[in-house]
């Protein structure tokens, strides 16, 4: 990597004048008033976060309520704020060595988190914060694989029972994550905005990119494939996954330009929708990059075979199904190069052995329900069917962007003894 070897031995003594220095100043705050003025000139509780390469500066302990994270990347790399809550199943002391041994993010609820930010960037995120015990970290990874918690970029903090008295943000407008979907009533005037981010289906992020030559889907797509710098893509924040029915508020200054909000797991479904901001600040939304069919593909099921009528190139795709008979249910996975379907069967064992450690409610839900990756484990990216079954003679089609790479489409109905694709009902394939 670029310069962690160079600084091993004297990086934790720098991060201890740095995060104490953070704490002092933030500490002091917190004493002396629970309200500052925020980018949307609203008075709301902020708590400053301070991203650098690898570490985040915040205080140990801040009250409850609604929550302003005003984080600004001061590193050269990319970083996000992941937060989640212990549960109640987990003992404190067990869910703070988790965080203290990392590298991967402990088990907890998602509570949402300022999104992905390029280096020099500043947001708000606003969201509501129970009393309890959380970590907040970054799962982004070096040029070189390693991952920022690894580094030293996840930390415990403590939510009091002492409220912060803020009210929640006023929203120029609204987005609601719904079924790989965004449904958006954006705001169409001005810079200094604040989205409402309604999390109403299962846990989805959305996240912010300045187009511009460099900064291009196609940037976006290959950093979301495994969150790895360098990257050309121009971040400028957003809200991290939240369990369902929570609220989150993006606040920051939009400049004259093209942006596009997306999803940084489920863009490929569509989950994108761009818009520019005029030089007078007025908003118009354009075409996304996921509009025009590039390809059709004929996908056929029989006699225990899944097999494709040509071969596939990269784009937004639409797969037309012929199923001889039976009930077939569809996942496709995007591999890393010369990956099998051994490696598939491999991540799913790491998967499994993972939440088979919890005895929460959520994880036997995860479990029974075989929920497939997380993607902190080096697991490969799951893009799950639109539609759930596939049958004989019903509604055999789906559409889903592919970028360049090795690709896993599978059938997941359950025979007698088997799920089909041990039968073989697996097709392996390039995108090209």
């Amino acid at each position: 990597m670029r310069r962690i070897t160079f600084c091993r031995f004297l990086y934790p003594f720098f991060l201890v004048i740095f995060l104490s220095s953070c704490r002092g100043e933030q500490g002091d705050k917190e004493k002396n008033t629970t309200q500052n003025k925020t980018l949307n000139d609203t008075s709301q509780y902020i708590i400053d976060v301070k991203a650098i390469d690898y570490a985040f500066g915040m205080p140990d302990e801040i009250m409850s309520g609604w929550v302003t994270f005003r984080m600004k990347n001061m590193g050269k790399e990319t970083h996000f704020a992941m937060v989640g809550r212990k549960p109640d199943s987990i003992a404190v002391e067990a869910f703070k060595q988790e965080i203290q041994e990392g590298p991967k993010l402990p088990y907890a609820d998602l509570m949402g988190g300022p999104g992905i930010h390029s280096s020099g960037h500043l947001s708000e995120t606003t969201i509501y914060l129970e009393p309890g015990h959380y970590y907040i970290g970054c799962h982004a990874k070096t040029e070189d694989g390693k991952i920022h918690t690894e580094l030293g970029m996840m930390r415990y903090f403590k939510v009091s029972k002492q409220p912060s008295g803020a009210s929640k943000p006023v929203a120029d407008g609204i987005l609601n994550l719904t079924n790989y979907e965004i449904k958006a009533d954006l705001f169409k005037n001005g810079s200094k905005r604040t989205l409402k981010v309604e999390h109403l289906d299962f846990p989805m992020d959305i996240q912010i990119l300045r187009l511009s030559d460099s900064s291009s889907f196609k940037e976006a797509y290959d950093y979301f494939y495994d969150f790895k710098d360098p990257t050309k893509a121009n971040f400028i924040g957003g809200a991290e996954r939240a369990e369902t029915g929570r609220t989150s508020y993006i606040s920051l200054k939009f400049d004259p330009g093209k942006y596009v909000l997306m999803s940084s797991i489920y863009s490929p479904w569509g989950m994108e929708l761009p818009f520019e901001i005029s030089e007078e600040g007025a908003l118009s939304e354009l075409s996304s990059s996921s509009d025009t069919i590039s390809q059709k593909v004929e996908v056929f099921i029989a006699n225990n075979n899944l097999s494709f009528s040509k071969k596939i190139k990269s784009g937004l795709t639409k797969f037309d199904l012929h199923i001889e008979e039976g009930i077939h249910a569809l996942e496709i996975f995007h591999m890393k190069p010369g990956e099998v379907l051994t490696d598939l069967e491999e991540y799913e064992q790491k998967n499994w052995d993972y939440w088979k450690t919890y005895d929460s409610a959520d994880a036997k839900e995860r479990r029974a329900l075989k929920v497939p990756f997380d993607p902190i484990l080096g697991s490969p990216i799951y893009f799950p069917v639109e539609a759930d079954y596939f049958t004989a003679g019903g509604t055999s089609e789906f559409t889903v962007e592919l970028l360049p790479g090795s690709y896993i489409m599978r059938c997941t109905a359950q025979s007698e003894s088997s799920p089909h694709w041990k039968n073989g009902e697996a097709y392996v394939f390039q995108a090209e």
